[in-house]
C-alpha cells in the first residue's frame, strides 16, 4: 500500500487517494437507504389512501411525496378540496389540488429569495429558473388546460418551515402567495379553507 501511495504521490495523485474513502461512504449511505428507508417509505404508501384509491404503481419515496401526504389529509378530514388526477401522459406525477379557484401547490424545496431582484425563484429541473409568478402561471396553465376550461386562477404553495431557509421563511410568512405549517399541515389547509 506504501508503494501505491507514494507512485501516486510522486505523479501528484495524492486526491484520488484521499477521494476514496468519500465515494464509499457515499455509497455505504446509498445503500442504507436502499436497503432500510425504501422498504419503510414502499409500505407507508402501500397504506395511503392515494395508493387505495388511485392504484398508482409505487415510484422512489412516493411514500413521502408532499402531494400523497396533502391527498391523504384532504379525504381523511373530508375537506372541500378538489383533487384532480393528472393524465396518465402527463409528466406531473399526481395531480392538482383546487380550492374556490386557487390552485394549492403542496410543498415545493426549490424556492428561494433574491434579495438583489427582490424576487422569488423556483429552480426547475433542468436547472432554469423561473419567478414565483411565472411559476404558478405555468401550473395554473396546465391544470386549466387539463380541463379546457378556467377552473383555477390563482395559486398558493404550501410549504414546511425549515425546508427553506430560516430568511426565506419569515418573508414567506408575509407573502400571500405561501401557506407557512410547522408539523400539522392540517391546521393551516383547516385556516385557509375556513378563510
Amino acid at each position: 500500500m506504501k508503494k501505491i501511495f507514494s507512485a501516486l504521490s510522486e505523479r501528484g495523485d495524492s486526491s484520488d487517494i484521499l477521494a476514496i474513502p468519500v465515494i464509499l461512504l457515499a455509497l455505504v449511505l446509498s445503500i442504507f437507504v436502499l436497503i432500510f428507508y425504501v422498504p419503510i417509505d414502499y409500505v407507508k404508501y402501500k397504506r395511503s389512501l392515494y395508493c387505495k384509491n388511485t392504484n398508482q404503481k409505487y415510484r422512489l419515496f412516493m411514500g413521502t411525496n408532499p402531494e400523497v401526504v396533502l391527498y391523504d389529509i384532504v379525504y381523511k378530514n373530508s375537506l372541500p378540496i378538489e383533487y384532480v388526477a393528472a393524465p396518465e401522459k402527463s409528466e406531473r406525477e399526481i395531480g392538482w389540488f383546487v380550492y374556490n379557484n386557487t390552485l394549492i401547490i403542496p410543498s415545493c424545496y426549490d424556492f428561494s429569495f433574491d434579495s438583489e431582484k427582490n424576487q422569488w425563484f423556483y429552480e426547475c429541473e433542468n436547472e432554469s429558473f423561473l419567478t414565483l409568478d411565472e411559476y404558478m402561471e405555468v401550473e395554473i396553465s396546465d391544470v386549466n388546460k387539463f380541463f379546457d376550461r378556467i377552473i383555477c386562477d390563482k395559486a398558493i404553495v404550501l410549504i414546511k418551515r425549515g425546508q427553506i431557509s430560516r430568511s426565506d421563511t419569515e418573508l414567506a410568512e408575509k407573502d400571500e402567495r405561501f401557506l407557512i405549517y410547522d408539523k400539522k399541515v392540517e391546521d393551516v389547509i383547516y385556516a385557509f379553507c375556513a378563510s
